[in-house]
């Protein structure tokens, strides 16, 4: 293990901070919408994203943070030393096994938001609520 973070490691902790860090900017922009007048389904869903849907909210963007940009900036601080030096096998296993636990907890909330918080475009015919 020591010697994959030495040769593969750092690059693929800068990629993923990378991913993550354009994914979540993404994510953001539909707050963006909150601003708007009218009341259109992206205004919507960013209510129900502040709203009610705070919570999950806040736990999809906790856990891609700590789990894709804290726990992998940890390990690339270390740039430069040999791992051997700094980390445990285990050690190191068990910080790679609790980002991706995160980051896999991070994209099932976002799955989990996608679907509760879209709008429904109205039906031309239905009656309006």
């Amino acid at each position: 293990p020591a010697l994959i973070m030495d040769d593969y490691g750092y690059l693929l902790c800068k990629g993923l901070i990378i991913t993550l860090v354009a994914k979540l900017l993404t994510e953001l922009e539909v707050f963006a919408n909150l601003s708007q007048k009218n009341l259109t389904p992206l205004r919507r869903t960013a209510l129900l994203l502040k709203g009610e849907l705070s919570q999950t909210t806040y736990l999809r963007f906790g856990l891609g943070i700590v789990g894709g940009l804290l726990l992998p900036m940890q390990l690339l601080s270390y740039q430069g030393v040999e791992a051997a030096d700094w980390i445990s096998p285990v050690g190191l296993g068990a910080i790679v096994t609790i980002s991706f636990v995160m980051l896999l907890g991070g994209e099932i909330a976002e799955r989990y938001l996608f679907f509760a918080a879209s709008v429904a475009p109205k039906m031309p015919g239905a009656s309006a609520e």
